[in-house]
């Protein structure tokens, strides 16, 4: 699961009404035609504009998603390092441990 910060959310949230709003713009636009069926030139114009604001939308929406997921997982590469050395730390720690018993048994 992708955890986000409250601002990357809020982009997103802010990003989605958009695409609504241009959504409804366009549907609108569409169904402007004219008596005789064909559309107008200028509401083909007001189409075409919204298309592109849709389509430019959806391109940085995906840019936007594709950035949150590098960045996700540039963190879980982070988490996983620090894991691994602590890990190793661990290990090391536990030898030196068992080879002062080994040679604190030899005392004896």
């Amino acid at each position: 699961m992708v955890r986000l910060n409250i601002p990357t959310m809020l982009l997103l949230e802010e990003k989605m009404k958009e695409t609504l709003r241009v959504t409804t713009r366009v549907a609108t636009v569409i169904q402007g035609r004219t008596s005789k069926g064909r559309k107008d030139d200028t509401l083909m114009a007001m189409e075409d504009s919204g298309l592109n604001k849709k389509r430019q939308f959806h391109k940085e929406y995906t840019e936007l998603k594709k950035a949150i997921l590098s960045l996700e997982r540039e963190r879980l590469a982070g988490h996983k390092a620090r894991r691994d050395r602590e890990e190793q730390a661990l290990e090391e720690h536990r030898r030196a441990e068992r080879r002062m018993k080994e040679e604190e048994m030899e005392y004896r």
